[in-house]
């Protein structure tokens, strides 16, 4: 669990294991019991692989048939006919010399089943009658609009897919590995507002600081090293560099001595940045939840909405010729009459006063927390706090956006959520205030070779 053999060294397993080895002695347990395959189904699932659109068997064999000039010679049936296919895709190519497959033919056979299956989600929902064009999200450009779907895309539920229908009526789709991605699309209703944002390649701050902290202790880096060269450094800050060097010492940038020191190169900054570019590689973009609500929701919610804060002008409206920007001008004319009714807007109002909207996230968090004081048994505090520290019991979905509630033993906290929080689901967490919000981490004792959780 903690990538740790029993004896403390790093627990290392072969990548053949992972790939091929623990499927194989699955494979040699079944043939034990069950006896083995006949050869009809062997030939089916040869066959049926031709049409498969993804990675087939086929494939594999296909690419160790390759010579050192990249060119395939095959005379076995099942191998034609898959690469016949291959050639429909325009994935393969044949000369006089053999053929030939691309050389991302796996990531491309990937996305011709991803494709497939938006299109199979997409079949059996509204968006269907419409004809509305389907395409990946853009890797370049945010992506905004109507969540239409949101789950997972393989067996195993490590990998999901989410569907948005943007502002010009086309469903953008993209799939969906990070932890924070699915956390926060967690608990989202379709018909909420989503959107796809390109990931960001750059230096964190994190990894500035660590630097520094090296340039000033031989290259070295620890808690203890940062207090030195540093002090008054937050304790949530030096935990949380520690968590960032963790991943980048599973990536093979960083080194670790058993003493749990890391050893920071001169070059940790290009590293650094080296690793944010292979992140952007596996996930090209990210995910910004503007409302968690959909609009129906939000035209009657007590608390201040997205619908609220585009009349403030603190937030942009959807713009195109798509339904979900029709829909979000209509909803946008019956949230404005609803806040006439209630005294929040006047009639001649050109846009939403900034009052009006603290005292309805003021009305709304004084509710939610009378609510869990109930549950609870303690009083809820909703004043903002620079530090907090208690058991993370409970997530609150308001219209404001999502909060927590951080319990002590006579009193609890409510406090802006995160998704970082849901890795401590039960357990004691510190959080402590940065410059993006409150940075949360175990509020535990751990042992001296074991770093944060990352």
């Amino acid at each position: 669990m903690r990538g740790r053999r029993a004896d403390g060294q790093d627990l290392f397993i072969p990548s053949k294991l992972i790939a091929s080895g623990i499927r194989e002695h699955a494979q040699e347990i079944v043939t034990r019991a069950l006896g083995p395959r006949q050869n009809v189904d062997l030939v089916r699932e040869r066959w049926r692989d031709i049409d498969l659109a993804g990675t087939s068997a086929l494939d594999k064999e296909l690419l160790r048939s390759r010579d050192r000039l990249g060119r395939i010679q095959v005379s076995r049936p099942d191998l034609v006919a898959r690469l016949e296919r291959l050639e429909g895709w325009a994935l393969a190519t044949r000369g006089s010399d053999g053929w030939r497959i691309e050389p991302d033919l796996n990531g491309k056979l990937k996305a011709i089943a991803t494709h497939a299956e938006v299109e199979k989600v997409v079949g059996a929902s509204r968006h269907a009658k419409h004809g509305a064009p389907i395409r990946e999200a853009e890797h370049a450009a945010p992506t905004i609009g109507e969540l239409v779907h949101f789950g997972p895309l393989d067996d195993l539920g490590e990998t999901f897919l989410a569907i948005v229908e943007n502002e010009h009526g086309e469903l953008r789709y993209s799939t969906l590995e990070r932890a924070d991605d699915l956390t926060q699309l967690d608990g989202v209703q379709v018909g909420a507002t989503v959107g796809f944002e390109p990931r960001e390649i750059e230096v964190r701050a994190s990894d500035i600081a660590v630097a520094n902290v090296a340039a000033r202790t031989d290259g070295k880096y620890s808690i203890a090293h940062h207090a030195s060269a540093m002090p008054g450094a937050s304790q949530g800050l030096m935990e949380a560099n520690l968590r960032r060097l963790e991943v980048m010492r599973r990536a093979g940038l960083v080194k670790r001595q058993s003493d749990g020191v890391f050893l920071i190169a001169g070059d940790h900054l290009e590293r650094a940045l080296v690793y944010e570019q292979k992140l952007a590689l596996r996930s090209p973009v990210s995910v910004r939840v503007h409302s968690s609500w959909p609009l129906k929701a939000q035209v009657h919610a007590m608390g201040p909405t997205r619908l609220d804060r585009i009349l403030s002008g603190s937030e942009k409206p959807l713009v195109g010729k798509g339904r979900a920007v029709s829909a979000e001008a209509v909803a946008l004319q019956q949230r404005r009459m609803f806040l006439i009714e209630q005294g929040l807007m006047g009639a001649t109002d050109e846009r939403l006063g900034a009052s009006a909207m603290l005292r309805m996230a003021s009305a709304e968090l004084a509710e939610a927390a009378r609510r869990a004081s109930t549950n609870l048994g303690v009083p809820v505090i909703t004043q903002t706090r620079t530090s907090v520290q208690g058991a993370y019991v409970q997530r609150v979905d308001l219209a404001q956006g999502r909060m927590a509630i951080i319990l002590q033993e006579r009193q609890a906290f409510m406090v802006p959520w995160r998704p970082a929080l849901e890795r401590f689901a039960g357990r004691e967490v510190r959080g402590a205030m940065r410059s993006n919000g409150l940075s949360w981490s175990l509020g535990i004792k751990r042992g001296p070779n074991l770093p944060p959780m990352g």
